[in-house]
């Protein structure tokens, strides 16, 4: 590969206007995005978040900063299937080792992105630039930068994820695989995933031996046709046996060639060719997840009126039972009795003595007054918690029932957590019940 002159980036082909209005919907609609939620598990809802993830993920880290800033190189993405040697045919690009080509899988490694000098100060600001290692060399054409990603199929659950996130922030996709492993179906579904998202694509079917790259060649072609990438580049590394380090210059000078070639015309149109091919699957994108949360919506609301039905009984009861003098039964009415019998600081309240005299049997009345008070809301919060516990029975049979998502949902509830808010929800409604009653009392009730 040889260094060619990045070119101007100028205005944008659709305007600076409608660049910046884009920018403002486009992180209008990020916001939205992360801030989706999508917690039950209704049919299609991990689906919906993996999509969630991937449409933040693409925003966020590729048309965003490319609508905000169109200096930057085009990254080309290096994507495959394990051992398909992404890695190798990066470093024989540059033409020195950039990259661990023989890492031990699935240990975590960064990716390595490689870029020419003269792109690295605006490529720092880059999103993706938090997740990579960058590394500088002339030899890499200005207006591009090489990204060696991990493996699409790696069993290090990191790793794998990474990969395919990675995917999102490609302008060039360079799909490797092997004559083993081009039937793959993961990287085909991201193949296509990239297609979808305005990426270009290209293909280097590596280590292919010559008795077997006619019959493989052909299949590989019939599959991009099928997959609508008929008029993707195909490269051919023909199978070099057992060697290490890199691969003959010459071997890989076809792909060198075609990356020079797209780095000397790829960022004067890049912000509007992303704009053109990536907004229509955002777009659709975007109205999946609105569908994803109304259908959350509808569950909720579904949710939500079965509780409010399985608790309508056990509320009639609570009601009829504390309006019945529940409360008052046992221990608030023996402390009453107590309290307000002849010679007892509440005597005056059942009597005819008239106004109670002196500070001290003032204080004392207040006390008993509070000591009654204790015991009725004691009393009270006793039975609601005994018919909040009956209503939540009911509630967990009619939301199991309907599994409406709701099943998942009372797995994620602790029994312990359910109890400990119950009696804070009581506690703090008796609280705001014995307040209410004590300001509408009258003055002389309220002070001793």
């Amino acid at each position: 590969m040889t260094s060619t002159p990045s070119t101007a980036s100028g205005v944008p082909s659709f305007g600076t206007v409608r660049a910046t209005r884009l920018i403002s919907v486009l992180t209008d609609a990020l916001a939205a995005v992360d801030g989706a939620r999508l917690d039950l598990d209704v049919p299609g809802a991990a689906e919906a978040r993996t999509l969630r993830e991937r449409v933040s993920t693409q925003l966020r880290t590729h048309l965003l900063p490319r609508l905000r800033e169109v200096d930057y190189p085009a990254v080309v993405v290096f994507g495959g299937s394990t051992g398909a040697g992404k890695s190798t045919i990066v470093n024989s690009l540059v033409g020195r080792e950039v990259s661990d080509a023989d890492v031990l899988r699935p240990t975590t490694r960064r990716p390595v992105l490689v870029l020419n000098p003269a792109d690295s100060a605006a490529m720092a600001s880059h999103p993706v630039s938090e997740v990579v290692r960058r590394v500088r060399d002339k030899r890499v054409p200005a207006g591009i930068a090489l990204l060696d990603t991990p493996d699409l199929d790696s069993v290090n659950d990191a790793n794998r994820a990474l990969g395919t996130q990675l995917i999102e922030v490609a302008d060039l996709w360079v799909f490797v695989t092997t004559a083993t492993r081009y039937g793959d179906a993961l990287p085909w579904a991201t193949l296509r995933l990239a297609a979808e998202r305005g990426a270009t694509i290209a293909v280097v079917l590596n280590r292919v031996t010559a008795g077997a790259l006619h019959e493989v060649r052909a299949d590989l072609l019939d599959r991009l046709v099928a997959a609508g990438l008929g008029s993707a580049p195909l490269f051919v590394l023909p199978d070099l046996g057992p060697h290490e380090g890199l691969m003959p210059r010459d071997r890989v000078a076809e792909l060198g060639g075609w990356l020079t070639l797209v780095a000397g015309r790829v960022q004067a149109g890049v912000v509007a060719r992303t704009v053109r091919h990536t907004w229509p699957s955002v777009r659709a994108d975007l109205a999946s997840l609105a569908a994803a949360v109304d259908a959350q919506a509808a569950a909720v609301e579904a949710l939500a009126a079965l509780a409010e039905e399985a608790v309508e009984p056990h509320a009639a009861r609570a009601s009829a039972q504390i309006g019945g003098g529940l409360a008052a039964r046992g221990a608030p009415t023996t402390a009453w009795l107590s309290l307000a019998s002849a010679g007892g600081p509440l005597e005056v309240l059942v009597g005819a003595s008239g106004r109670v005299r002196g500070r001290q049997r003032a204080r004392a009345r207040a006390d008993a007054a509070a000591s009654v008070q204790a015991s009725v809301l004691a009393a009270t919060s006793h039975a609601i918690l005994d018919v909040a516990r009956s209503a939540e029975e009911d509630i967990r049979r009619a939301w199991i029932a309907e599994d409406a998502g709701g099943r998942a949902l009372l797995a994620a509830i602790g029994a312990d957590d359910a109890e400990r808010a119950r009696r804070e929800r009581v506690t703090a409604a008796l609280a705001a019940w014995a307040d209410a009653v004590a300001a509408a009392s009258p003055a002389w009730a309220q002070s001793p």
